[in-house]
């Protein structure tokens, strides 16, 4: 198991390094402290929720993405087969 130290204030001793396992279950477990369990699954749901809408962002821009670079493969194919006309066009006229 991995110990972390970290700093929890205690009234009455000042800073006293713990773990990060007794400070989770400090948080977790103690009345009147932290976070219930169910406000760390509201949190959870809450990040889990702007995961979502950012992945859904980023889906929506790489359609974007793909859309224009449909539109400039398009373009490219036209500008090619233009400068072949006119190469043929130059041929013809020498």
């Amino acid at each position: 198991m991995i110990q972390l130290s970290i700093t929890s204030l205690d009234i009455e001793s000042g800073s006293t390094p713990i773990s990060a396992e007794e400070e989770t279950r400090c948080t977790w477990y103690e009345t009147g402290e932290g976070l219930t369990s169910s406000d760390y699954q509201q949190q959870i749901s809450n990040i889990e929720n702007t995961l979502r809408m950012e992945v859904e962002k980023l889906r929506t821009e790489v359609r974007r993405w793909d859309s224009e670079m449909d539109e400039m493969q398009r373009e490219l194919e036209q500008l090619c087969k233009r400068e072949s006309e006119m190469d043929d066009t130059c041929r013809q006229m020498l």
